[in-house]
């Protein structure tokens, strides 16, 4: 990450002003182009599952790496070393771990906003 913030010229000052178009579009292709690599892969291993689900995972984890590089970049300024590490370490681990929302049908009491 910090390698690749660096590269895009992407630092904590920057990301208070907004990534700036062109450095957002080139972090969204790497990322892109990660999922698209993952698909393949986990639609091979597991056969079984239909693509849209497969899709919707992939798409869920790489829209997540994209929030955790956001609060990494921030806490770090995409130093490289140890405590950058830990800090990316620590954001991976509360994302494995969850809790993550889950997006349910609205019941009748709670009424349609929409």
């Amino acid at each position: 990450m910090a390698s690749l913030s660096r590269g895009l010229g992407l630092s904590a000052t920057c990301m208070a002003d907004g990534v700036p178009t062109h450095q957002a579009m080139l972090l969204l292709k790497v990322v892109d182009d990660f999922g698209h690599d993952l698909f393949a892969v986990l639609e091979v291993r597991h056969p079984r599952v239909e693509g849209l689900e497969l899709e919707v995972a992939v798409a869920s984890l790489t829209a997540g790496l994209v929030v955790l590089h956001r609060r990494w970049l921030l806490a770090t300024d995409a130093a490289a070393g140890p405590e950058s590490r830990a800090v990316w370490h620590d954001l991976l681990e509360r994302f494995i771990a969850g809790p993550h929302v889950v997006f349910t049908r609205p019941t009748s009491s709670e009424g349609h906003h929409g």
